[in-house]
C-alpha cells in the first residue's frame, strides 16, 4: 500500500473514532434524582385522572374474572435473546408460557396479556389488531406485558434494529404467538366467574442497582393482585422489578427464568393459588441480588 493510501486509511480511522467519541460524550448525562411528583407530566396525569367520570348504576357492576395459560415453547429451533442473539437454542431448561386475565364489570371487558418473553412483540400486537375483531374484541381492551426473561426466544421483529437485537426474523414464531394469544384469550373469556379483588405489596429486598451497586436506588416490593372467584378459585398477578437474569448467558437453554419458577411454585405448592401470571416491574437498572438470595437460603 502506498504512503498516500495509508494516510487516507489513517484519516478515515481517526474520523470514525472521533465520531464514536463525540457520540459517546453526547450520550453521557448525570442521573436526575429529581422527584417525579410535581413535574408537568405528573400534574397533567393527575388532572386527567381527576377529570375521569365513571357513571354506574347501583348493582350493575359485578366484577367477573377469567384466566387462562398456554404453553408457547416452540417445537422448532429458535434464536435466544436477552444478552444478544445467541440461538438457536440447544435445549429447554423450562417451558415458556403466555397468560391472560380477563376482567368484566358488565359494562366493559379488559384483558391483561403477558408472556415469557423479553418484551411483548410489537409485530405480534399489530397482527392481533387485525385478528381480535374476529373473536369479538379489539386492541383498545388490552394491556400487553412480558416477564422480560433474558433467556426466551426472538425472531419476532422484521425491522432492521429488531433483526440486529433479536436475530433473524422467523414468521413461524410470529404465527405461533398470534395463534396462542388468540386461543388463550378465548379460554380466559369462557371461564369468567364473579370475583372479588385485592392488592398487596410485599417487602422483598433481593434487588440491587447494577449501575450503582447497593448504593443505588431500588424497588424492593413484590406487588400482588389477588383475585378470588365465587367458585373458590384463586388467581394472582405478580410484578417485580429485577431483571430475570439468573440463567447464565453461556447456556443455550430456553427458560422463563425466576418469573416462571415463581408462578410454578405458587400453583404447585400448598399456597391456595390456582393460577398465577407475572408482569415485569420497573426493571430499568435493577437485577437480582444473588448474595442476598443465597443468604436467605442459608
Amino acid at each position: 500500500m502506498s504512503v498516500e493510501n495509508k494516510n487516507k486509511v489513517k484519516k478515515r480511522i481517526f474520523l470514525f473514532l472521533s465520531l464514536v467519541f463525540i457520540l459517546f460524550i453526547s450520550l453521557l448525562n448525570p442521573v436526575d434524582w429529581k422527584s417525579f411528583n410535581g413535574s408537568d407530566v405528573h400534574q397533567n396525569m393527575m388532572t386527567k385522572l381527576d377529570s375521569m367520570s365513571f357513571e354506574t348504576t347501583e348493582g350493575d357492576t359485578q366484577l367477573s374474572v377469567g384466566w387462562a395459560k398456554s404453553n408457547i415453547t416452540p417445537d422448532f429451533p429458535v434464536t435466544l435473546v436477552g444478552y444478544q442473539p445467541r440461538g438457536p437454542h440447544e435445549n429447554i431448561h423450562d417451558s415458556v408460557y403466555l397468560s391472560v386475565m380477563c376482567f368484566n364489570n358488565n359494562k366493559e371487558e379488559t384483558f391483561v396479556v403477558t408472556g415469557d418473553l423479553l418484551m411483548f412483540p410489537p409485530h405480534v400486537k399489530n397482527r392481533l389488531e387485525l385478528e381480535l375483531p374476529k373473536i369479538g374484541v379489539n386492541l383498545d381492551q388490552f394491556y400487553f406485558s412480558a416477564t422480560h426473561t433474558h433467556t426466551s426466544f426472538g425472531g419476532w421483529d422484521n425491522r432492521k434494529l429488531g433483526r440486529f437485537i433479536l436475530g433473524k426474523y422467523d414468521p413461524e414464531v410470529v404465527e405461533l404467538l398470534v395463534k396462542k394469544t388468540l386461543e388463550t384469550i378465548v379460554k380466559a373469556q369462557k371461564n369468567k366467574a364473579p370475583a372479588s379483588i385485592g392488592f398487596k405489596k410485599l417487602y422483598t429486598p433481593y434487588v440491587e442497582n447494577r449501575v450503582d451497586g447497593l448504593k443505588g436506588k431500588t424497588d424492593d416490593y413484590l406487588r400482588v393482585l389477588k383475585i378470588k372467584k365465587e367458585t373458590g378459585e384463586v388467581g394472582v398477578l405478580l410484578s417485580y422489578a429485577a431483571h430475570p437474569t439468573l440463567i447464565s448467558m453461556k447456556l443455550l437453554s430456553l427458560s422463563s427464568d425466576y418469573p416462571g419458577l415463581l408462578v410454578k411454585k405458587l400453583e404447585e405448592g400448598n399456597h391456595g393459588v390456582d393460577f398465577s401470571m407475572f408482569c415485569a416491574g420497573m426493571v430499568g437498572s435493577l437485577r437480582p441480588n444473588e448474595k442476598a438470595l443465597d443468604k436467605k437460603k442459608n
